[in-house]
């Protein structure tokens, strides 16, 4: 289920070349096949934080502390907030993750090669619920959506019941698969709720709550007076897939630059996600639009998938830290006990922080608007993981 590479001392900047050996344990006389996937993760220290603040339907202004980790929430100090009634499940339980207790989580959302590699693992019928086409459709058939900068394609087709696709990323359409402009890095909408957690499942990471998002944004901070994005202030600058430097390659940047800058307010079909964060050598986390601990995109780009949301979900109350456990059913769907099997209203997710597509309303710390998201695939929908 993985392990942690990380420096030996407190530092910043790249990370210099190391070599790393991993001594695997298996069986005699057994032949295996191996793969090592990399997934950039953020550590984020035990600590109070604030939730609420500005946005539509936010929280109570209150304070997430060890009571609260240890005791759980009573419902009160949730519901008739920002003139919404209703908008969160009842009392909260002590085993519920508020966010107090240290966490990991990924540094950037799921990009397209993160989840093509995650499919190349599944099985012809693992495959079928994965993907919105059959795995054994013709080269170059979209296998989540075919519009909005998704680049996943099939390679090579399955055999029926037997063989699994090989799927690539060619954002540039002309079936020459993994090409330096390919979308690669960019990251993966179309992701339905079970998409997401089949994908954590496997990763062995669990998907978050709503609280966790504003201790992602906010970190130890005070509540910024009236708009607040996930970088601390009310500075918006505009992103868009219509004005791009280096498009679909690993340096795929924004023609637009400066203080909050941030992929909102463009639908069109073919408006779509950027390349996961905006961070360079030597951006400050405004200019790289980055939450308090570093993680990329929470406002913006492509919707946070999170625990919570609107009344009547009791799937999310039996919500605990578990982790996946890096397999899924045969089915394909995940496993992991507590965790809502269907998103989508009053099943016990969300969304959180907007995407490319809305307006900027949706994209503040606080704004639960957003709050449902869709039982099948939308174009801006995305996720990222967490693990304690």
């Amino acid at each position: 289920m993985g392990v942690y590479i990380r420096r030996n001392a407190v530092g910043a900047g790249a990370i210099p070349t190391a070599t790393v050996t991993l001594t695997l344990q298996t069986a005699a006389n057994t032949t295996d096949n191996f793969q090592i996937h990399g997934i950039e993760m953020v550590f984020v220290p035990q600590g109070s934080f604030l939730i609420g603040n500005a946005g539509n339907c936010q929280f109570s202004n209150i304070t997430i502390d060890a009571t609260a980790e240890n005791s759980g929430l009573n419902a009160t100090a949730f519901n008739n907030v920002g003139g919404c009634t209703n908008q969160y499940f009842g009392s909260v339980p002590a085993a519920f993750p508020v966010g107090f207790n240290a966490f990991y989580s990924m540094k950037y959302e799921i990009s397209q090669d993160q989840y093509a590699a995650f499919l190349n693992t599944l099985t012809y019928t693992q495959q079928t619920v994965r993907m919105a086409v059959s795995p054994n459709a013709t080269i170059g058939t979209y296998v989540l959506g075919a519009t909005n900068r998704n680049g996943l394609r099939i390679q090579t087709p399955g055999v029926v019941s037997n063989v699994p696709a090989v799927v690539g990323c060619d954002l540039n359409g002309n079936l020459v698969f993994g090409e330096n402009a390919d979308g690669q890095n960019v990251a993966c909408g179309w992701l339905s709720w079970q998409d997401m957690i089949a994908y954590l499942d496997w990763a062995a990471m669990r998907p978050m709550t709503e609280f966790e998002f504003e201790k992602l944004c906010r970190g130890t901070e005070p509540y910024f007076p009236g708009t607040e994005y996930a970088w601390g202030t009310p500075s918006l600058i505009q992103a868009t897939s219509a004005a791009l430097s280096n498009a679909g390659t690993p340096s795929e940047t924004s023609t637009a630059s400066g203080p909050g800058l941030c992929a909102y307010g463009l639908n069109t079909a073919t408006s779509g996600p950027l390349r996961c964060g905006f961070a360079a050598a030597l951006t400050t986390r405004q200019q790289a639009g980055a939450g308090f601990y570093g993680n990329m995109d929470l406002s913006g780009n492509l919707g946070e998938q999170c625990i919570g949301g609107t009344n009547n979900n009791s799937q999310a109350a039996s919500f605990t830290t578990a982790n996946g456990n890096g397999n899924l059913l045969s089915t394909g769907f995940a496993d992991v006990a507590g965790w809502p099997f269907i998103g989508g209203g009053g099943t016990g997710t969300c969304y959180r922080g907007g995407s490319y597509l809305d307006a900027t309303n949706f994209l503040q710390t606080g704004d639960r608007a957003g709050r449902t998201t869709s039982t099948g695939r939308i174009a801006q929908a995305g996720g990222r993981g967490v693990r304690n």
